[in-house]
């Protein structure tokens, strides 16, 4: 029963006044076996030695030991000493059957190197506290109070509990191996070395802090019900789980960690290279690194901050807050990174292929952004994406606006941007993907934007410089701005379309389409693919080349030119208007309505039909088809060339200074040509045709089927104009009137009556009248061999001189002139009517014939040639006659004298009277019924 019990192996140093100062202890060992030691009699139990071995039970109420080589003063100081002899191999050996048992448990080791070994210790109310300079392994331990363990090498293993604190400090190292370390207040772990988790449980009631050089956890758990501190100036591997009740911190050199990090608030993990094949998870979390990869979870119940040097994130990333990444080098997303807040990313380079999702709002700023094929870039807010260069192969989307900004935007094929509206605004942009908005997509490019994917919206708008476009765009409204316009795909404005641009140039597969009204503004227009609208199209260019198809419901262009092969066509209407208007021979210009052709040069080579045809040029030169299915009304201020068709089903009226027709001029009511001249070697029709020109010249056909009437171009016109048909014809079953000047004829006319008023006419072809023809000239009419002029009814022939040595023959024919010669045939079939005011000279080869009533009168008459009638009479100033002079009956009155030469015939089948103040006969003079000659003066008969 002493109040402090002692053991040790030291030698006692003494004071002077006896009592004891200190104990030195260079060598010697305790060993506690069987029953063991009960110490609880005393106050206090210290064992001093420089090796203790505990084999069995020890039990003291405040036990301290203290081993090693050592001067341990009265008061408690320990000051190592110089040993003697063999160093023990352990300082203090607890063994498997020993133990402490005491209220507080206070255990030394101070030679270096001499490790401790103790099994287990239990301090129900007091602190632990283990001291060893040399290794330390503790298997259980239990402490009412603190638990502190230092050493050089610790290694902990069993259950190790504290009701207050738990500290363990390994200098060079500290290894625990499936040790479970409970203590209700702090745990605290460090070493200068490495600390070594396998396995086993860490559990504070407050705080856990590990610091060490390096940290690996290989297995295991650290737990702590407020913070947990994880610090390293080294790596830290971390495999087990690691969960704090508040706070979590993890600080290291780097880190590799494939288990779990859980905070119950914060969490925040700074560290180098970053390997994550685990999770981190906190309300808030924030992660700092040099460079970070992540296949495993990183989650954030509030905030998440990531800030790294690289990082490459392949597992699951978010938080239920708002997100923010931000990379000074490349950012890469293979996995799940989304936020239900804000997510916002920043970084040289960003490479997403997997999904990155901001709900409320995604922001993304780079120099280079990079989203691939199946890659999902997502916000129900809004989305930016602020980078260089962006290139997108993947979805795009937000429920607010996609905004893309930056030099250049690249959508790949597969690519898909989407939002309620979308916006980009870039330098260069090649979109070949999908871009759709549910309200308002802009596409601007400050300098180039080419388009072959698919755009829609309600308003859609497109602005460069130069644009291109091989894809599809369309829009409820339409909107392109740009200096050059290319399209080969679908530009399609359903209630407005607007294409504001210098050139447009629609290519082969191109098409523009609005189901509304539209007008396009454009100085130069290049079509060759299709341009339509289901209304009215209005195209003002100063030029137009078309080889393509522009079509409407009615189609207006204005063009200073306009050229091409192409369609234009306007289903209701159809008008153009310029300076050149031209199309190819493979062009059609077409409408059911009317169609209006205004300009100063206008070239039809091609097909052009409408309803009514109204042309207005200063020179047209027509080589295709032109056809008005209603009436066609053309004036050429100058000249009108016609090689092809001009065609109407209604009335046609041809205005031209001067008309040149080598094709067809067919109208099928009437028909009227008005102009300087009319050279035509081609077919002119009409019901009515009318000709009012100066000058005709004709190698082909006109026809008025009810009528044809050539007039000059003014009434009253002075000179009358020329007509020169050569080889052509002038066909009517109605009436044919022809008022002219000079008419030269080598060709065919016909009608049913047949007016002529001319200053003359040489005739060397064939004109004929089914009823009536009548000639009124105030010149000559020649008739050359060969020709005709025939009447199946009345033909009245005036003139100042009548020529013929071909045919006029009629039913009842009427001469009247100054002169008559004749070398060919002349028959009145019912009757022949001469007037002769001067001469008339019948060669030999002539013929004036009648079945009925022949009458002459002239002043004077040769006849070389045959008179016949039925009822023969003439009466002529002098008659010289060397042909044939006959018929029924012969009535001749000669009022200067009559001259039958040798030859001639004069024969009447009847009664023959001939009176004259003279007659000479070398001839013949016989009359059937008698021959009663009267001559006043003289009588000569030598026939």
């Amino acid at each position: 029963n002493t109040p402090h019990a002692t053991l040790t192996t030291g030698r006692p140093v003494m004071n002077a006044d006896g009592s004891l100062q200190a104990l030195e202890v260079t060598e010697g060992s305790i060993t506690i076996n069987g029953a063991g030691l009960d110490g609880t009699r005393s106050d206090a139990v210290s064992i001093i030695a420089r090796a203790t071995e505990v084999n069995a039970a020890l039990h003291a109420k405040d036990l301290t030991v203290t081993a090693g080589a050592n001067r341990v003063t009265a008061d408690g100081r320990v000051r190592a000493l110089k040993g003697e002899g063999d160093v023990p191999k352990v300082a203090v050996d607890t063994g498997a059957l020993g133990g402490m048992y005491a209220r507080r448990i206070h255990l030394t080791s101070t030679e270096s190197g001499v490790g401790v070994n103790l099994g287990n210790l239990y301090a129900r109310e007091g602190d632990i506290i283990l001291s060893s300079s040399g290794k330390l392994v503790l298997k259980n331990s239990l402490a009412g109070g603190n638990t502190t363990v230092t050493g050089t090498d610790v290694s902990l293993s069993g259950d190790n509990k504290a009701g207050g604190n738990l500290s363990v400090t390994g200098t060079t190292g500290l290894t625990l191996n499936q040790s479970r370390l409970v203590t209700d207040k702090n745990l605290v772990l460090s070493s200068s070395g490495q600390i070594v988790q396998n396995g086993g449980e860490l559990t504070a009631g407050q705080n856990a802090m590990l610091s060490a050089q390096h940290l690996n956890q290989t297995s295991g758990a650290v737990n702590a019900a407020e913070n947990v501190t994880l610090t390293t100036t080294g790596d830290t591997t971390l495999k087990g789980r690691s969960v704090a009740g508040k706070i979590l911190t993890v600080s290291s050199g780097s880190l590799n960690n494939g288990g779990t990090l859980v905070a119950g608030r914060d969490a925040t993990v700074k560290t180098g290279t970053f390997s994550n094949t685990g999770a981190v998870q906190g309300n808030g979390l924030k992660v700092t690194a040099t460079d970070l990869t992540s296949t495993g979870s990183i989650k954030s119940g509030s905030t998440l901050d990531i800030s790294a040097r690289n990082a490459t994130l392949s597992g699951d990333a978010g938080a239920k807050d708002s997100a923010r990444v931000t990379v000074s080098g490349t950012l890469e997303n293979r996995g799940r990174l989304v936020s239900d807040d804000v997510l916002t990313l920043s970084a040289t380079q960003i490479n997403n292929s997997g999904t990155l999702s901001g709900a409320k709002e995604l922001v993304a700023s780079a120099d280079t952004l990079t989203t691939t094929e199946k890659s999902v870039t997502n916000s129900d807010g809004n989305l930016m994406l602020n980078s260089a260069s962006s290139t997108l192969a993947g979805e795009t989307s937000a429920g607010g606006t996609v905004s893309v900004k930056g030099n250049s935007l690249k959508t790949t094929t597969t690519a898909q941007t989407q939002g309620n509206s979308v916006s980009v605004d870039v330098q260069n942009a090649q979109l070949d993907g999908t871009q759709a908005a549910r309200d308002i997509l802009t596409l601007n490019a400050s300098e180039k934007l080419t388009h072959s994917g698919k755009s829609s919206a309600p308003s859609l708008s497109l602005s460069a410089p130069e644009l291109t476009s091989s894809g599809v765009l369309v829009a409820s409204a339409l909107n392109t701005q740009s200096q050059t316009l290319t399209n080969s795909g679908l530009l399609q404005g359903e209630a407005s379309l607007t294409v504001n641009t210098q050139r447009f140039d629609n290519q082969q597969n191109g098409t523009l389409y609005s189901a509304a009204d539209l007008t396009l503004d454009i100085p130069d227009i290049r079509n060759s693919g299709l341009i339509t609208g289901d209304n009215g199209l209005t195209l003002n260019t100063a030029s137009l080349s078309n080889p393509g198809k522009i079509t409407a419901d009615t189609l207006n262009v204005r063009a200073t030119t306009l050229d091409g092969d192409g369609l234009l066509q306007g289903a209701a209407a159809l008008a153009l208007a310029g300076d050149t208007l031209s199309q190819g021979s493979h062009g059609r210009w077409l409408t059911a309505g009317d169609l209006s052709l205004r300009g100063k040069t206008l070239n039809t080579a091609g097909t052009t039909q409408g309803q009514n045809l109204t042309v207005q040029a200063d020179n047209w030169a027509n080589s295709g088809s032109v056809l008005a299915t209603g009436n066609l009304t053309a004036s050429a201020t100058g000249q009108l060339t016609s090689t092809g068709d001009i065609m109407s089903q209604g009335d046609t009226t041809l205005n031209a200074a001067t008309m040149d027709n080598r094709g067809s001029l067919l109208s099928a009511g009437t028909l009227s040509l008005d102009g300087n001249s009319l050279d035509n070697s081609g077919t002119v029709q009409g019901n009515h045709v009318t000709i009012r020109q100066n000058g005709v010249t004709n190698s082909g056909t006109l026809t008025g089927i009810a009528a044809l009437t050539l007039a000059a171009r003014m009434d009253m016109a002075s000179p009358q104009p020329a007509l020169m048909n050569n080889g052509g014809s002038l066909l009517t079953s109605g009436d044919l009137t022809i008022t002219a000047g000079s008419i030269t004829s080598s060709g065919h006319w016909q009608g049913k009556r047949v007016l002529i008023t001319a200053d003359s006419l040489a005739n060397s072809g064939a004109i004929q009248a089914a009823d009536s023809l009548t000639a009124r000239l105030t010149g000559a009419l020649v008739s050359t061999a060969g020709s005709k002029v025939t009447s199946n009814g009345e033909m009245a022939l005036s003139a100042l001189n009548l020529s013929n040595s071909g045919q006029w023959i009629a039913k009842n024919l009427t001469l009247k002139a100054n002169s008559l010669t004749s070398a060919g045939d002349i028959t009145g079939v019912d009757s022949l009517t001469l007037t002769v005011n001067q001469t008339l000279n019948n060669h030999a080869s002539g013929k004036l014939l009648s079945a009925g009533v022949l009458t002459l009168k002239a002043d004077s008459v040769t006849n070389d040639g045959q008179f016949q009638g039925n009822a023969t009479t003439i009466t002529a100033g002098q008659l010289t006659n060397g042909g044939h002079l006959q018929g029924e009956t012969l009535t001749l009155a000669a009022s200067g004298g009559v001259n039958n030469r040798s030859g001639g015939v004069l024969m009447s089948r009847n009664a023959l009277n001939v009176s004259t103040a003279t007659l000479s006969n070398q001839g013949t003079i016989q009359g059937g019924g008698g021959v009663f000659l009267n001559s006043t003066d003289r009588l000569q008969n030598d026939g």
